[in-house]
């Protein structure tokens, strides 16, 4: 839903999430937001919990944390992920956003909790 109003997409390969940059995304600067490049962050660890656990897992993330490196310059970026442990409930995930150039502009890493499946229903009311 979110992800599809800033137009994040899963990478073909499956191990992230790309951006083509619009001047929606853009701050007052002419750089990408900060905010968007978190929220592709974000959204690369759902992608890890998904593979990870299942297409219709719910999860939700407890703790993130993104350094900026560069401005967010370019046409495209893209988040990928490295799952670093993965238990039954808790996921611990890193990853970085690059933009078409190769260049890492964002680096991140976070936790995500696996909702138990009567904790995702009563969520969903």
């Amino acid at each position: 839903m979110f992800n599809d109003l800033l137009g994040i997409r899963e990478i073909e390969d499956g191990l992230g999430v790309a951006l083509d940059v619009r001047a929606v995304h853009l701050n007052r600067l002419g750089y990408v937001h900060g905010g968007v490049t978190s929220t592709l962050v974000d959204a690369a660890f759902g992608v890890a919990c998904r593979r990870e656990w299942g297409a219709s897992v719910r999860v939700v993330t407890v703790e993130l944390s993104v350094h900026y490196l560069r401005p967010g310059k370019g046409t495209r970026l893209e988040a990928r992920y490295a799952i670093e442990h993965a238990g039954r409930r808790i996921m611990h995930v890193r990853g970085q956003v690059t933009n078409e150039e190769g260049v890492v502009v964002a680096s991140g890493s976070g936790v995500l909790y696996r909702l138990a499946s009567d904790t995702a229903a009563r969520a969903a009311e």
